[in-house]
């Protein structure tokens, strides 16, 4: 399987169009709703994985002398093609101690998560925005990335009957993107992707 950039594999995170569910409520502020880090961290859990992205955040002191919370996204294969953030971390005055510099970390880690991959949170009514039906492009976006993965699926297990049968299927469905990436893998798989 080919090695993808930092760049790359964010291009085809989005291209999921994963979505966050506001599981929560905050009862300080009128109940609002919000998706909690755990419920954040299984939604995109597994799509990361699968992509080779990695995510390390810690807590630090900046050279102002503030506690921040440092999120740092990277490649498994390279953790110098990274991206990292930085937020303080912001605590009530009179009231540092740990129940609050704890807040403050899992406010900061999901901030963070969210914003570094321009996540959508919705709310609990989510069924019915999962069920809506996806417009023509997104039908046919999701068409070619799932067909591109099985095409890596096929190259990592060496099946190539299976890579057949999916270009096949590519061009029967007008799906070139598939074809020319089953190219690129197949037929020069020292090109990059």
């Amino acid at each position: 399987m080919t090695k993808l950039t930092l760049s790359e594999a964010l291009l085809k995170f989005k291209a999921t169009e994963i979505k966050v569910v506001k599981d929560s409520k905050n009862s300080f502020y009128a109940n609002s709703e919000y998706a909690d880090i755990n419920n954040v961290l299984r939604t995109i859990q597994p799509t990361l994985n699968d992509l080779g992205i990695v995510i390390v955040q810690s807590v630090a002191i900046n050279e102002l002398g503030n506690d921040v919370l440092n999120t740092k996204i990277f490649m498994s294969h390279d953790s110098k093609d990274c991206m990292e953030s930085s937020v303080r971390l912001i605590m009530p005055q009179g009231k540092e101690n740990m129940q609050t510099l704890g807040a403050a970390v899992t406010y900061a880690r999901r901030y963070g998560i969210i914003s570094m991959f321009s996540l959508e949170a919705i709310g609990q009514d989510a069924d019915e925005a999962y069920n809506k039906p996806l417009t023509p492009a997104q039908q046919f976006g999701a068409k070619v990335v799932a067909m591109k993965k099985d095409l890596d699926m096929a190259r990592a297990e060496g099946d190539i009957d299976k890579a057949t049968r999916i270009y096949e299927e590519a061009g029967d469905k007008g799906l070139i993107q598939v074809q020319d990436y089953h190219a690129r893998l197949f037929e020069n798989p020292v090109a990059t992707l």
